[in-house]
């Protein structure tokens, strides 16, 4: 129940009808992936984090929001993250001998800020405060008898991690 009431807080300013011009005649939504080059992203997962402490996915975000506001999208914004599912939210779940992603999926609010360093503390702050990094979403969105009152934001961002090339290697 306490996780219900901070999901209802989270969502309490989002309205879905406000994205409506984002979608074509045939009801589909537009489509943006941007791929970076490989020194970029050797910087983006090293040295750029290393200011504020924050973890890729926080400088992607504030990235994300900051372009959503240059384009006139307003201010603040609901994003739908999502996860792999894997993380590690309590210290007796053992996930080393299960195969396979548990994906979650859950929503942020972030809000523009005029100074980056700002943007990227208050998306850190936002990130780091949703509980058990989200697993419990979609349960309660789904089993909860208000569940479906939770609405799920239009802008999906879903990062994956690292992936070393051809040894296999993956990092969250």
């Amino acid at each position: 129940v306490e996780q219900f009431t901070y999901w209802q807080q989270t969502l309490s300013g989002y309205r879905p009808e406000q994205h409506a011009s984002w979608y074509d005649s045939s009801h589909q939504a537009a489509y943006s992936e941007l791929t970076l080059d490989g020194a970029l992203t050797a910087r983006l997962i090293a040295q750029a984090n290393h200011p504020y402490q924050t973890e890729v996915p926080e400088l992607l975000v504030s990235s994300l929001c900051r372009a959503m506001s240059r384009l006139g999208l307003g201010s603040s914004h609901w994003l739908l993250l999502e996860g792999h599912g894997r993380e590690a939210i309590a210290p007796d779940l053992d996930l080393t001998r299960t195969v396979g992603w548990f994906t979650s999926s859950y929503p942020v609010q972030v809000g523009d800020q005029p100074e980056w360093g700002d943007l990227i503390c208050g998306t850190k702050e936002a990130l780091r405060a949703v509980p058990d990094r989200g697993v419990g979403f979609n349960p309660l969105r789904y089993h909860h008898p208000q569940g479906s009152s939770l609405p799920l934001p239009d802008v999906v961002f879903n990062y994956l991690g690292v992936s070393h090339g051809q040894s296999g290697a993956w990092m969250p």
